[in-house]
């Protein structure tokens, strides 16, 4: 299974926005996905539903890290580069996305469980989810 596919799988069988993106790339990265997944946890839905940056592009970002990230505090080079990679996949996320930010992705409030009830009788996260996650993981994949 490619990760994209592997990403899709796992959020439909109940990990959240930013775990499915983070253990789907775990293993390449170095990191074991039992980690990955519980390292995640709490990006998800923008933030422990704060609705702040989506978990997806959370997610990603923790990949580009691990991917291009220093290590050691002497490492300028490494954290310049990875700036550069995480300012390139946010450019191209509000690009593809429109907003890399949940509340205005969902247009639902999901911080109470009303709203949560109203997104999920509306189909929202049904429909806006699994888009954002299949654009994150398409672009890792391509840029990686």
């Amino acid at each position: 299974m490619n990760k994209i596919d592997r990403a899709k799988y796992l959020s439909e069988n109940g990990s959240t926005c930013s775990q499915a993106i983070l253990t789907a790339f775990a293993k390449d990265l170095g990191l074991d996905t039992k980690t990955a997944h519980k390292l995640s946890t709490g990006l998800g839905a923008g933030f422990g539903r704060k609705q702040y940056a989506c978990g997806a592009i959370s997610g990603g970002v923790i990949v580009l890290s691990l991917k291009y990230g220093s290590e050691i505090p002497e490492q300028d080079d490494k954290k310049e580069n990875t700036y550069s990679q995480v300012f390139r996949f946010i450019s191209e996320m509000e690009k593809q996305l429109g907003n890399i930010n949940c509340a205005d992705l969902l247009d639902c409030d999901i911080s109470t469980e009303e709203g949560r009830d109203l997104c999920i009788e509306r189909g929202i996260t049904q429909k806006v989810c699994p888009n954002c996650i299949k654009t994150v993981a398409e672009y890792l994949e391509k840029n990686l």
